[in-house]
């Protein structure tokens, strides 16, 4: 394994993204790690640094978890997948958008675009309620019982042209009110909180003893992460586990450390089992979980809570989180045999470069290949009529794309690129460690929206 280069990857990136703490960690199916890397402080200030038993938050890699729990309810029979969202959720009428089911939500292909988060101490505010009136509101039905309720009925208030890009399973786009409203699935078929389902079903068996859905342990741990972001050019911090939580645990409530996030990668690669053999999921479900259910972008497509792609003759599975100070990545392929866990205490980083970096060195390739820039190509009239202008996500991203001269710059958060067309649906754009992509998604020869990062994003106007 190429651990140097590995190593000075990890510190460019950090140095460059102002990352405060950052642990790795590569896995194989049985034993300790093969690699553990531990970078920067859980607590800066205090110069305290990160070990395997930090907790970190995890975000979207949450909704593995989600997706875990709904497998193992089907094979119990308590749900199937491919059930109606509303025979469990009546709030979600369906009027709308008739035949959406479990597995669409599962798999982002809802139809629904990013929309605001409905958040925990909004909520929770407007309940009187709080971790010291109610306990952890993690667990917390009343909180569950408002929150299902809002999310469900924001939802079915979507209509064709005004929130719904199409019928379920035709688009990709990205949803957490989606993954919000299968925690509430999971609550009412197991008769559990979501975060007590999760802990007895799956943490437990699987010795991840200091992992959970809960806001006030983190909180008050000694070795948990201070959380770091910058906002107005600033770097701030604190222990506020509540900051942009969503109302609901199934997006991205999850803590963890490396320690535990390892275990729950190694038992993919076990085919379902603990360390001990216990079975957490069958073969069989398991292949339901990992089995590709839409193309999110050309050569990838989204399975249950998780990425999946070819690398090579590999199947690689992954999945990212972000939110105020936690950037996190898990990545695995049973093929290999191994995965890779990424954990950091700062708002974006660069975790899945480094994930892919770790994996490469695992395979004893380079970890930082050469990048090639694709060939430009030219779009035809009917997109460079139809491409410039501004593109509005629910969650707060806006992106102008506008024409320069004889070509585009594309404008995201103050900074202006040229974006070149490289193919006929996509655009490029150059950075310091990687590229990055736009989607054009069109409607008779017009672009409507764009697809950026793991988003959907409808233009203005459209």
């Amino acid at each position: 394994m190429k651990q140097v280069q590995l190593e000075r990857y990890i510190e460019e990136i950090m140095e460059a993204q102002e990352a405060a703490g950052m642990a790795v960690a590569v896995v194989e199916a049985q034993g300790e790690p093969l690699y553990q890397g531990f970078f920067g402080f859980r607590d800066r200030e205090a110069s305290l640094p990160v070990n395997e038993d930090t907790i970190f938050g995890i975000a979207s890699c949450t909704k593995s978890f989600t997706c875990l729990a709904l497998r193992q309810l089907e094979e119990k029979g308590l749900l199937d997948c491919d059930d109606l969202l509303s025979t469990y959720v009546p709030a979600f009428s369906g009027r709308h958008q008739p035949g959406l089911k479990l597995r669409h939500l599962m798999s982002h292909s809802g139809g629904f675009y990013p929309l605001p988060r409905i958040m925990v101490d909004e909520v929770a505010g407007d309940l009187g309620i709080s971790d010291e009136s109610e306990g952890d509101l993690a667990y917390s039905e009343k909180l569950a019982l408002e929150g299902a309720r809002r999310v469900a009925c924001r939802l079915d208030a979507q209509k064709a042209g005004e929130g719904l890009i199409g019928p379920p399973g035709l688009y990709y786009s990205y949803c957490n009110d989606g993954y919000g409203l299968l925690s509430e699935v999971i609550r009412k078929r197991s008769g559990q909180s979501y975060a007590s389902y999760l802990k007895e079903h799956i943490l437990r068996p699987l010795s991840m003893e200091r992992s959970g859905c809960g806001f006030v342990r983190p909180s008050r741990d000694d070795n948990a992460a201070i959380l770091y972001r910058k906002k107005d050019g600033v770097m701030r911090w604190d222990r506020d586990y509540h900051d942009r939580a969503f109302v609901l645990n199934g997006g991205g409530a999850m803590k963890s450390t490396l320690r535990d996030m390892g275990r729950y990668l190694q038992m993919f690669l076990r085919d379902g089992r603990s360390e001990t053999g216990q079975i957490i999921l069958s073969e069989e479900g398991l292949g339901k979980m990992l089995q590709p259910l839409v193309t999110d972008k050309p050569g990838s497509a989204y399975a249950s809570g998780l990425g999946v792609r070819a690398w090579g003759d590999l199947r690689l599975y992954s999945h990212g989180g972000s939110l105020p100070g936690v950037s996190s990545h898990i990545l695995f392929s049973p093929d290999a045999g191994a995965g890779v866990v990424v954990l950091c205490n700062t708002s974006s980083v660069s975790v899945g470069l480094i994930a892919e970096a770790a994996f490469r060195a695992y395979l004893g390739r380079e970890a930082v290949p050469a990048r090639e820039t694709p060939l430009s190509v030219e779009w035809d009239a009917l997109t460079v009529e139809s491409l410039p202008g501004i593109y509005r996500s629910g969650e707060g991203t806006v992106v102008e794309i506008r024409r320069e001269g004889e070509g585009f710059c594309t404008e995201i958060d103050g900074k202006c690129r040229p974006l070149i067309p490289i193919s006929r649906s996509c655009g490029l754009m150059e950075g310091r460690f990687s590229d990055e992509r736009i989607y054009l998604h069109r409607r008779a020869g017009r672009v409507f929206a764009i697809g950026y990062g793991s988003r959907m994003i409808p233009k203005s106007g459209d």
